[in-house]
């Protein structure tokens, strides 16, 4: 899941724990594809999180619109 379609799932209005259950539950699936160590959730939360605020602050800045 990248950063364009976490800001997706978040304009069109799906919850923040939501999203992050949808990014860990994607990122697992890709890691264990690479042979990888699963992400956590706290990984999880902070990778999202990162991105929602960066996303939101651009919006409030005028830098970004909503659509």
């Amino acid at each position: 899941m990248n950063d364009e379609e976490i800001e997706r799932l978040w304009r069109i209005g799906h919850s923040l724990t939501w999203i992050i259950k949808e990014y860990e539950k994607k990122e697992n699936i890709r890691r264990k594809q690479r042979g990888l160590d699963k992400v956590s959730k706290q990984e999880s939360k902070k990778y999202v999180t990162e991105i929602i605020f960066r996303y939101q602050t651009a919006i409030m800045r005028g830098e970004r619109s909503w659509t």
